[in-house]
């Protein structure tokens, strides 16, 4: 579940997306009269059958961010509510995603002990999507990633599903 504030900056519409048993990810938008209306649908659906969860997803500005369990990363645009790029990130299930404040960087972790960096540039119609770096936590089920280190989140950080400690590393 990720929550934002609609395109054009629209302050009476507040979005909300979740994603659904079979990966479909939906869009809905806070009407004026307090309900919650539809927007659009996001198809879990691929190119050759294979079943894709979404596993993870994030909301920032006109950008919606999702990960899979079959390692890889779509991001939807809201305004025209299509798909603006997909990427291979992961040889195996993404756990989690998150997206840096300053909107050109977002992290991945996932199952095959890795965290991919991941810088997004605009590119005319559509953004492009570049490797920043991939760091591998040997021997660790990555279940969740965040940015911290004060203001400018200068830090990444990782949690495991089999060890009680956190690690982090700086980015450069």
């Amino acid at each position: 579940l990720t929550a934002g504030q609609a395109p054009h900056n629209d302050p009476s519409r507040a979005l909300i997306c979740s994603a659904d048993a079979v990966g479909d990810v939906h869009v809905h938008a806070l009407e004026s009269d307090g309900t919650w209306g539809h927007c659009t649908t996001f198809s879990a659906s691929t190119a050759d059958g294979t079943p894709s969860l979404c596993t993870s997803l994030r909301m920032r500005g006109v950008r919606l961010y999702c990960a899979y369990s079959t390692g890889h990363v779509r991001i939807f645009d809201l305004v025209s509510c299509s798909m603006s790029v997909q990427i291979s990130a992961h040889a195996r299930w993404i756990n989690s995603l998150e997206v840096h404040p300053n909107g050109s960087l977002f992290a991945t972790a996932s199952e095959d002990t890795t965290i991919g960096l991941w810088a997004l540039t605009e590119t005319g119609a559509a953004p492009k999507v570049t490797s920043a770096g991939h760091i591998t936590a040997p021997d660790a089920l990555l279940t969740g990633v965040a940015f911290c280190g004060g203001f400018d989140k200068t830090h990444v950080a990782a949690s495991a599903y089999d060890q009680a400690a956190l690690q982090a590393w700086k980015l450069d």
